[in-house]
């Protein structure tokens, strides 16, 4: 363990996030990607490129509709966000998001009150008009 970037540099073995588990899915979606694109994994990126070029993407979208209710659907997320809302912050009396909850916090501000634009810049883009 280390939090020099030189020594992980010199080994090229990043911690993954979530250890083992999230070796473990970085590992099985890397698979996934490289069989239903027929492109390159990320073991083919390591052995033959020297920089992250070539790789592979897939999107999969699942519609839990035809699985469960939306009832349970709602039920399990709302069950994980109050588990990670309910953690202890790093800084006292801070606090605690889910991924992607400061963006939807930004995006519904400005949708209310607009999106702040420095003035220059704006009377600039005015001057365009």
């Amino acid at each position: 363990m280390t939090i020099d970037p030189a020594e992980i540099e010199k080994t090229r073995r990043v911690l993954p996030i979530g250890y083992w588990k999230g070796s473990g899915m970085s590992i099985a979606l890397d698979l996934a990607a490289a069989v239903l694109s027929g492109r390159n994994s990320v073991t083919d990126i390591g052995r033959n490129y020297t920089e992250e070029v070539g790789l592979s993407q897939v999107l999969i979208a699942i519609d839990p509709a035809c699985v469960n209710t939306e009832a349970l659907t709602d039920q399990i997320i709302g069950m994980v966000v109050e588990d990670i809302k309910a953690s202890t912050p790093e800084q006292e009396g801070g606090t605690i998001y889910y991924p992607g909850e400061i963006e939807l916090n930004t995006r519904e501000d400005h949708m209310k009150n607009g999106i702040p634009v420095l003035e220059e810049v704006w009377e600039k883009i005015q001057a365009l008009l």
